[in-house]
């Protein structure tokens, strides 16, 4: 069976397919579903104002927001990327609360979702044994 692709998360449909997909893989890797865990969004623009403005919003609502970092895509081109945290149970209501939220913001400040990933510390170990380029998110 080949792994769906999700270029784009730019809607509601696209994040709870892939949330749902990805709840799945997690729980099989026997991740403890209902403990909270640290969920990572990852967001791009091109546009650094434009990626500051969403990000702020979210650090209103709550999110930990880290240092945005400039990035080269493939194509050569420039822009921006960011990670958003929030601890949470893997749910798909959690998740989609989380997702609708972001994908309002994506929308309203013509920004990119690259979708989300959490540590399973519970399989992997304390994520602060962890340095930041030997980090396994899933």
């Amino acid at each position: 069976m080949s792994e769906p692709e999700y270029d784009v998360l730019d809607s509601e449909q696209a994040c709870r397919a892939f949330t749902r997909e990805t709840l799945a893989e997690l729980k099989d890797a026997g991740a403890e579903m209902e403990e909270p865990h640290l969920v990572e969004h990852h967001l791009f623009s091109p546009n650094f104002e434009k990626l500051e403005k969403a990000v702020v919003e979210l650090a209103k609502k709550g999110y930990e927001v880290e240092d945005a970092d400039e990035v080269e895509m493939e194509d050569g081109s420039e822009g921006f990327c960011c990670d958003v945290m929030a601890e949470s149970p893997l749910t798909q209501d959690a998740l989609n609360e989380q997702t609708d939220l972001i994908i309002s913001l994506v929308k309203k400040f013509d920004i990119e979702y690259d979708g989300w990933g959490t540590y399973l510390p519970e399989i992997d170990g304390d994520e602060d044994d962890f340095e930041d380029d030997e980090t396994i998110v899933h």
